[in-house]
């Protein structure tokens, strides 16, 4: 099992709950669609609520993250052509 910044386990189930509630993380449509796919946004989303709650997490997206760049991004040298 990966490692937990709360020292907790990764949980999987009821991340976001649904579409409704993933919607909140976008205003760009069809985004949603593509964010319930992505294994690394629910696994990062689940570390976060265990850390701050599923409406602290929601606060956190909304209020802080202008933009969430995948660290696969950097990996191979895309994260520029997002960033510039």
């Amino acid at each position: 099992m990966g490692l937990s910044l709360t020292g907790a386990e990764p949980s999987t189930a009821g991340d976001l709950g649904g579409p409704s509630d993933w919607g909140r993380l976008t205003a760009q449509a069809g985004k949603t669609e593509i964010l319930q796919k992505d294994a690394f946004l629910r696994e990062v989303w689940a570390e976060l609520a265990v850390a701050a709650g599923t409406e602290g997490a929601y606060r956190f997206a909304e209020q802080v993250a202008l933009l969430w760049v995948r660290p696969d991004a950097f990996a191979v040298g895309q994260a520029r052509a997002v960033l510039v």
